[in-house]
């Protein structure tokens, strides 16, 4: 386990019952990877993720199911985010990079790299540590690539009239049962890693009368969904984001966050308009749906009604 020859290594720790290591180790298998630190009994007391870093080399490559099983399980949500921080800042100091086996990612693309680092914050902020949480902050069952690429490939033919039967052909192939609500969110994350807007997957996945995607119905967003900003603390940091239930949305983002948010505005919306938005005031992203509240930006926000009621 603790070779050095490869220089791709990877990494299964025993940190969370939702992740346990040996469905980790098994999936890294799956990608043919032969050296794999892991926290078993046989290593019970070895500080296995420090042997793991100090064997990356320039060049190297570590392999982890998610980015979040880095972070030290002991303490609040601000140590563990410091810590992951601080073995992210030690791998590239090394000259090393990340790949994220759950979604594919690599730290090496800039772009890849944001979305590790803002899903791991969040699933950090929601206690998916947590050996005893029942239901809540449970992260999505990672899928290994060639799943996911089944399920792109069944969700897209035309062959199949409505989610549900694209669900069973899924399943068959895979030979364990997947959802349709389960198949559409491995399709908007691959669509995500893919590029591709969310008018251009509709238009050509050959959806008939019958598939609808699950949850999330035109009329429900075109009554419902608001795109509203909020603002982070006193600083110039600004979400961009949208919900059908914005209350709700933004109370659940206030309980994973010890500073204090502030709703500036909403405006009438759904995804499509929220990309619009995101793709305006490109220039002022910071990471993720997070932007500086400055220059343009700044001047929308203030023309838009002001909330009836502060939510503050």
């Amino acid at each position: 386990m603790l070779s050095t020859g490869p220089d791709i290594r990877g990494i299964a720790r025993n940190v969370s019952k939702r992740y346990p290591v040996a469905a980790q180790q098994a999936l890294m298998a799956q990608n043919g990877l032969t050296v794999i630190y892991a926290e078993t009994k046989q290593y019970a007391g070895v500080d296995i993720r420090g042997a793991w870093l100090h064997s990356l080399r320039p060049g190297d490559v570590g392999v982890v199911t998610w980015l979040g099983l880095l972070a030290d399980p002991v303490g609040n949500v601000t140590l563990r985010r410091r810590d992951l921080k601080e073995v992210l800042d030690a791998i590239e100091h090394q000259g090393a990079s990340v790949w994220e086996l759950a979604t594919g990612r690599r730290s090496t693309d800039k772009k890849q790299r944001d979305a590790m680092i803002a899903d791991a914050w969040d699933g950090l902020a929601k206690q998916r540590f947590d050996k005893g949480t029942a239901k809540a902050g449970r992260p999505a069952q990672f899928t290994a690539p060639e799943d996911r690429a089944v399920v792109w490939e069944e969700w897209h033919s035309k062959a199949h009239k409505t989610n549900a039967e694209a669900a069973r052909a899924a399943s068959a192939r895979l030979k364990r049962t997947i959802s349709a609500n389960r198949m559409w969110r491995i399709v908007l994350e691959m669509r995500k890693d893919k590029g591709i807007s969310a008018a251009d997957l509709k238009g050509g996945s050959g959806r008939r009368a019958g598939r609808r995607e699950p949850s999330l119905s035109a009329a429900w967003d075109k009554h419902k969904s608001q795109v509203y900003f909020l603002r982070h603390g006193d600083t110039d940091r600004v979400k961009i984001g949208y919900s059908c239930r914005i209350n709700g949305r933004i109370s659940n983002l206030r309980s994973s966050n010890p500073d204090k948010l502030t709703l500036l505005a909403t405006v009438s919306g759904a995804r499509d308009a929220e990309a619009r938005l995101h793709k305006r005031f490109a220039r002022y992203r910071i990471s993720g749906e997070w932007y500086r509240l400055e220059g343009k930006l700044a001047e929308y926000v203030a023309k838009l009604p002001k909330p009836k009621k502060p939510m503050s």
